[in-house]
């Protein structure tokens, strides 16, 4: 799973040229980007599921 690049590429810069604080921080924040992203594949599979059940 991939972040988009702009929000991606902005945080692992920061993540890369930061202190300690930094690092923890953008590790923090790209953690939930990964999360709501699979989150959202998720939804979006079993939205599809729900479509085929419901044409049926």
């Amino acid at each position: 799973m991939t972040v988009s690049a702009p929000a991606g590429s902005l945080l692992t810069d920061r993540k890369r040229k930061g202190d300690l604080a930094d690092q923890l921080i953008c590790d923090h924040a790209l953690f939930h980007l990964e999360a709501d992203l699979r989150w959202l594949e998720l939804t979006a599979a079993r939205l599809d599921k729900l479509r085929e059940a419901v044409a049926r």
